[in-house]
């Protein structure tokens, strides 16, 4: 579920999720063409590649601060995403994130807001550097309990810093609006259940960064 606070210039949100490693190729493909398990329907709504750069100070001051950077390309837009970096709660992952569009990598220019405050208030006169290039390509569905969309869902193909390859496949699946937490915990057991799937407790950007 996203808790949204909108501004002027930025926005505020709070992501409650499951996130699950998929093993194998065959396992993905497997589940792209699932359209019911246990009490959920899933109902495709498109495919979508995103380029996600992630920034940091050399010394890593936003990491130590508890929190991950990321630029994503959106059309012509750049989009800005400070992501708290909050260990799971069992199988819930719920992490607080602020964006905004940026024009740069150069915070001192941004357009005046709670992420450029944030992020100038941890890193001070220090200036940001590309650590990494998450490429994925997401796959999403609306998971449906009695033909309501509780969940999104989104299977994604992961390449890091190379698009020649795939490095790995993950699930991810956000409570909407109208689900409850009891919801994504039922969906949780039942792909542990049913397609035999490990939580993975790390975000994207801590999976990346170890590798670094």
């Amino acid at each position: 579920m996203s808790d949204k606070v909108r501004k002027d210039q930025y926005q505020i949100k709070t992501e409650t999720e499951v996130k699950f490693i998929i093993p194998d190729k065959d396992t993905f493909t497997a589940l792209k063409n699932v359209i019911a398990f246990d009490d959920f329907q899933l109902r495709p709504i498109g495919s979508k590649s995103n380029i996600d750069r992630y920034l940091d100070t050399t010394d890593k001051r936003l990491f130590q601060a508890g929190y991950a950077c990321r630029i994503r390309q959106s059309n012509s837009k750049q989009i800005l995403a400070l992501k708290s970096l909050t260990p799971p709660e069992g199988d819930i992952h719920r992490r607080q994130e602020i964006e905004m569009v940026v024009d740069s990598d150069c915070p001192q220019t941004w357009t005046q807001g709670e992420a450029k405050d944030l992020l100038l208030g941890i890193i001070g006169e220090q200036q940001l550097q590309s650590l990494f290039t998450i490429y994925q390509t997401r796959h999403k569905y609306h998971v449906l309990f009695e033909d309501e969309p509780i969940i999104e869902l989104s299977l994604d193909e992961v390449s890091l810093n190379d698009t020649s390859k795939i490095d790995y496949f993950e699930l991810e699946g956000e409570l909407l609006e109208a689900g409850l937490e009891d919801d994504l915990r039922h969906f949780s057991h039942s792909l542990q259940d049913i397609w035999h799937l490990q939580p993975e407790t790390q975000s994207k950007f801590e999976r990346a960064l170890g590798t670094h």
